[in-house]
């Protein structure tokens, strides 16, 4: 059965403070018939640890990776922070 391909980023905790705390970003893939994903995702944020982006080798359709915005470091890190994933 063919499917369309699904790529799923999710953020825990997925509201952090601009002073340090972390967040884990894991995404989640699955090919066009349903199976765990192969290859590479980058994730981009469009500020903070992950501005320049990273690339992400996905083991059974899954990857994470940590995710910090301070403040003091990078001042985009105020309100919301958009984050993409690209497989």
């Amino acid at each position: 059965m063919k499917v369309e391909p699904e790529l799923v980023l999710t953020a825990t905790p997925r509201t952090i403070d601009g002073t340090g705390q972390m967040a884990t970003l894991r995404v989640t893939a699955a090919n066009d018939k349903g199976q765990a994903g192969t290859g590479k995702v980058r994730v981009t944020s469009a500020a903070g640890s992950l501005a320049s982006g990273v690339e992400l080798d996905l083991a059974n359709g899954e990857a994470s990776t940590p995710f910090t915005c301070v403040t003091a470091m990078d001042s985009r890190c105020t309100s919301t922070v958009r984050i993409t994933a690209e497989w």
